[in-house]
């Protein structure tokens, strides 16, 4: 967290773990980059179906991160179709690599478990 705050970045803290708000904080907060557990960007799915996502809602999401479980690579699939639909142009990367499992590789992130 200091490292953003030393980059003059802004660092949104979820005050408690709701993953219905996500998607109106990647709009409305125009957040950039997010580690989030699955859950958040599985929500991002049926947010879609629901009609409250719209197109270009997260055109300045830059960097969706996630770590700790595994994510099976159809869901990945669907959490990518349900970014880019909304305007994100990169993929979900994932902090851990396992059988069954999608990773990217060009990229390495830290994640910090609290």
């Amino acid at each position: 967290m200091v490292l953003q705050f030393a980059c003059g970045k802004t660092l949104v803290l979820e005050p408690r773990y709701d993953k219905s708000i996500f998607y109106s904080d990647i709009r409305d907060l125009r957040i950039n980059h997010a580690v989030q557990a699955k859950p958040f960007y599985a929500q991002l799915i049926e947010d879609k179906a629901a009609g409250r996502i719209k197109k270009d809602d997260f055109k300045l999401f830059k960097h969706p991160y996630s770590g700790g479980e595994g994510i099976p690579k159809s869901v990945c699939e669907e959490i990518n179709k349900t970014l880019h639909f909304a305007g994100c142009k990169k993929d979900i990367t994932l902090a851990h690599n396992k059988d069954g499992y999608l990773q990217y590789k060009d990229e390495v992130i830290s994640v910090i478990n609290f």
